[in-house]
């Protein structure tokens, strides 16, 4: 497959993003800093919310045409887990404090900890069937599904104060994402 520079270099500057919001989210400057720092921080802080969406809309623009993703998924869940493992296992030997919460580390794609990686995973165990619904829907349908899922995960939330962060409901924004990418790829919308 011919490598697309410019969506490799949107790639780099999605991960760019990511870094400077977890660089906020984690040395604690989003609450310690004001005025104009603030408002940088703030911009920073959002920037890896828009990094993550990135990610999401140009896997699911090659994933649309993909056959099956499962290989894929397990070298994800592979790749997170050895990370997990070899970041978590010198904290504990390093702060000798072992505790029963310190499972997770050989489950981590199950749970919040790696948001991204969970929700990542589940898209492309369940991506077989969203190709499928892409392939055989109708158009008008299509449409109006696309209209009434941005109504619902989209302008709902923000118009009204629902808490948004957990599994399902992020796993339901990278769903949406897809079915939006599959619609304006299947329509020729670019």
């Amino acid at each position: 497959m011919k490598r697309n520079s410019n969506l490799e270099m949107l790639r780099i500057v999605a991960m760019l993003m990511i870094i400077a919001h977890h660089f906020t989210l984690k040395s604690g400057a989003l609450l310690e800093t004001y005025g104009v720092n603030q408002i940088i921080t703030i911009i920073l802080y959002i920037g890896g919310k828009v990094g993550s969406n990135i990610f999401v809309i140009i896997g699911a623009y090659f994933l649309i045409d993909a056959r099956s993703n499962i290989s894929r998924a397990i070298k994800i869940w592979g790749g997170t887990l050895f990370y997990s493992i070899a970041i978590g296992i010198p904290h504990i030997a390093l702060t000798h404090n072992l505790e029963v919460e310190d499972i997770k580390l050989l489950f981590p794609v199950f749970g919040e900890e790696y948001w991204f990686s969970s929700c990542y995973i589940s898209l492309l165990m369940i991506s077989p069937l969203l190709n499928a619904l892409i392939s055989n829907v109708k158009q008008e349908l299509y449409k109006y599904g696309v209209i009434i899922l941005t109504v619902l995960v989209s302008v709902g939330p923000t118009i009204l104060p629902w808490k948004t962060e957990n599994y399902i409901n992020n796993l339901l924004w990278f769903i949406y994402l897809y079915l939006l990418i599959g619609y304006l790829k299947k329509y020729h919308f670019f």
